[in-house]
């Protein structure tokens, strides 16, 4: 009888942790996902704020030029090339956005969670 009720609260106790670790499992990537969709949310906000700006100065640098070359298509044009100068550049060395992404992701997917940590002692 001793060992049965033994078996049984063992039983009950294995059952017990196997769900607190599904929990765990499932509260991890909640934490990730929301990590994410936080990151990918104010990367959204930024690209639309820089792409603001970006048009305001393409439209000041336009009539900037304007002023020199007194004609608006030779100074968009003048202004394109400029861009599609500096688009080249940046597509030959792709190394440093690469690098900077991995800089940012790996510690979020690769670096021990601090409440990990606690639960192993």
């Amino acid at each position: 009888m001793a060992e049965e009720k033994l078996s049984d609260r063992v039983a009950q106790d294995l059952k017990r942790y196997v769900d607190l670790r599904v929990d765990d499992a499932k509260l991890a990537v909640v934490e990730g996902l929301s990590s994410i969709s936080g990151s990918v949310i104010a990367a959204v906000i930024c690209l639309f704020l820089v792409n603001l700006a970006f048009i305001l100065f393409t439209a000041v640098f336009v009539y900037l030029i304007d002023l020199f070359v007194h004609s608006w298509v030779w100074s968009a044009a003048i202004l394109g090339v400029l861009y599609l100068i500096i688009g080249v550049v940046v597509m030959l060395r792709p190394g440093c956005f690469r690098n900077m992404m991995v800089r940012v992701f790996a510690p979020m997917f690769f670096c021990p969670k601090k409440h990990e940590e606690d639960d192993d002692e």
